[in-house]
């Protein structure tokens, strides 16, 4: 893992890029900030996260660092170790992860509480709020708010990566620039699709009840009460089609 503190004094911003080593744009967006002529106004620290997976062009070494946190400082498995670093290094920090993704080009954030600052920073269009999973992701344990910029390995997803890092920055005052001040719908993940299935539907669409929306050669499913697909894709991940999402009661109301 590797920790670069820029600016002045103790910072209160955390970056963080490569959560997965095949996930780069992030590590490219930094890049290219640090070679930008943009001041800092505040402290930044920057984390290229899982260094050894993404020389070695893997998602992950051992288990996948996002669903590793807390972490365990003793482990022998190399992502719970590098969790507890990171959680050691951005406590009490805010928090931007980047990502990219699978068959999906639409941008959009995750956390894990409706917190209007870690919602609005990223100036992305979607935010979905994954506390109804109580997965061991980066969002449960740190004020963080993480951004799937666009499909992996694309110039696209990288320079999304740069937009939202801008985004981000800005909103904390932290670089003079006027970012983008988005108010995002708001989504919520409230349970996953076990399986392997060709996804027949669109993410963040709605679908009905009784439509099918997934199929595999031996079946399909149709839906048994209206829900918003969320990160559902034919080859996504290896043992879930993906998730279900539904719209909250609180939606944010306003631009900052």
């Amino acid at each position: 893992m590797k920790v670069i503190d820029k600016g002045s004094g103790d910072p209160e911003i955390g970056v963080v890029a490569c959560m997965h080593g095949d996930e780069k744009c992030g590590k490219h967006a930094i890049e290219r900030f640090f070679e930008s002529n943009l001041d800092l106004q505040r402290p930044v620290r920057f984390v290229i996260a899982n260094e050894k997976a993404m020389e070695d062009g893997e998602r992950y070494l051992d288990a996948d660092l996002n669903r590793c946190f807390p972490g365990d400082a003793e482990s022998n498995v190399h992502e719970e170790k590098i969790a507890a670093e990171l959680m050691e290094e951005l406590e009490g920090l805010n928090v931007l992860t980047m990502h990219s993704m699978k068959d999906f080009e639409e941008m959009f954030c995750l956390v894990n509480t409706l917190d209007e600052d870690l919602v609005m920073a990223p100036g992305v269009g979607k935010a979905v709020d994954v506390s109804p999973l109580g997965k061991d992701s980066i969002e449960k344990y740190l004020d963080a708010v993480s951004v799937e910029a666009g499909p992996i390995g694309t110039e696209q997803a990288a320079e999304n990566s740069y937009q939202v890092l801008l985004n981000f920055l800005s909103y904390f005052e932290a670089i003079d620039l006027q970012g983008s001040r988005e108010t995002p719908e708001i989504f919520e993940m409230y349970e996953s699709v076990p399986g392997n299935y060709e996804f027949l539907a669109e993410n963040f669409i709605l679908v009905e009840e009784g439509e099918k929306y997934a199929e595999n050669y031996e079946e399909e499913l149709r839906a048994e009460e209206p829900f918003y697909p969320i990160l559902m894709s034919t080859d996504g991940y290896e043992k879930i089609l993906g998730f279900k999402g539904r719209k909250p009661v609180n939606q944010l109301k306003a631009e900052r």
